[in-house]
């Protein structure tokens, strides 16, 4: 109760001094998206639609060119993402589902599966993609299949040789299932102390043309050519205050703390 109150005035502080207008590229992360929550993710696309924002593949994103840029994006591994495909499909809309392929659901054991779910704190609906879901989101849905790990670890607790296995490991696996080159990645949990700089080098040399981290507050940091900032959507918030967390200039609140201003 202690670190939320605490966060919640670090947030309010940045909401007051570090404030600015919507920049131009914002890429936003999912991560299950509830079927009571549909209704708002469908608002979400129709006002940044509104706004002149146009949804791009991540290395599009990358380019600046001063127009208006947005990167959807999905971390983990869920069953429901399968209808979100189709939603955004209809919607002619293309994000990026950065798909963890430890708990596909065609292989993998109840227990495997629960220690997944254990390990993101997920405990609502626990069913997980199949690999045919993938490849209908992939070539059905026009959806951009992205690497995750196998699992849900924190990479830069493992040793490095553990680290690499479980990214290159992973890219395989989701190779063979959309036979294409998986192009593009985000590290679990997503903060800077997550991973680290042998495994982004790492990550070039097995040919991945992005990374994506999830520390929310950076949208307004310099797009680097191999790295993406994203901030978290989050639905237990009202849509205004969701806003303002992507106007929260909070880079050097994360640079010296390593943690979110947003909390």
């Amino acid at each position: 109760m202690l670190k939320q109150k605490i966060f919640s005035i670090i947030r309010h502080s940045h909401l007051l001094f570090a404030k600015e207008k919507l920049p131009n590229n914002i890429a936003l992360l999912f991560h299950n998206i509830e079927e009571k929550n549909l209704p708002v993710f469908i608002q979400i696309l129709d006002y940044f639609q509104d706004l002149g924002y146009i949804t791009t593949d991540p290395k599009t994103f990358q380019k600046m060119d001063g127009s208006k840029k947005l990167l959807i994006s999905f971390d983990d591994n869920y069953k429901n993402w399968l209808k979100i495909s189709q939603i955004l499909f209809k919607n002619n809309i293309q994000a990026v589902f950065y798909i963890n392929t430890s708990p596909l659901g065609d292989k993998a054991s109840e227990l495997v599966i629960n220690n997944y779910f254990n390990i993101i704190k997920y405990y609502k609906d626990k069913r997980t993609l199949s690999s045919k879901d993938i490849k209908t989101m992939y070539t059905y849905y026009n959806q951009i299949i992205g690497g995750h790990a196998v699992n849900h670890y924190n990479l830069s607790s493992l040793s490095i040789s553990e680290a690499k296995y479980e990214i290159l490991q992973n890219k395989n696996a989701l190779e063979e299932i959309i036979q294409q080159k998986i192009l593009h990645f985000a590290y679990p949990f997503g903060m800077r102390r997550h991973f680290n700089h042998e495994l982004r080098k790492y990550c070039k040399e097995i040919g991945y043309e992005t990374v994506c981290n999830g520390i929310p507050g950076l949208l307004y940091e310099k797009i680097e050519s191999f790295d993406i900032n994203r901030t978290r959507w989050d639905f237990q918030m009202d849509f205004k205050s969701n806003l303002d967390n992507l106007r929260i200039r909070g880079s050097l609140f994360e640079k010296i703390t390593g943690r979110s201003a947003i909390g």
